[in-house]
C-alpha cells in the first residue's frame, strides 16, 4: 500500500495557522477555500491555491 493510498484510507487533511492567530483545518478543498477567503476578507490579499499549498502542513485525521 502506498503512502497515498494510505493517506487516502485514514482521511488526510491540512492545517494552516496565519501570523494573525486564524487558523483551520481541513480537507486540501476546504483549506484553499478558507484560506483564500480569510486572505481576501482579513488581510485584503489574494492567495492562490499554490500559495495555501505551499504554507498548508498534512495531518491525518485525528491527528493532533
Amino acid at each position: 500500500m502506498s503512502l497515498l493510498h494510505l493517506w487516502e484510507v485514514v482521511g488526510l487533511q491540512y492545517v494552516v495557522e496565519c501570523d494573525c492567530g486564524w487558523s483551520c483545518r481541513g480537507s486540501e478543498e476546504e483549506v484553499v477555500a478558507a484560506c483564500t477567503e480569510h486572505g481576501r476578507e482579513v488581510h485584503n490579499l489574494e492567495l492562490s491555491r499554490e500559495q495555501v499549498l505551499a504554507v498548508a502542513q498534512p495531518v491525518a485525521d485525528g491527528a493532533g
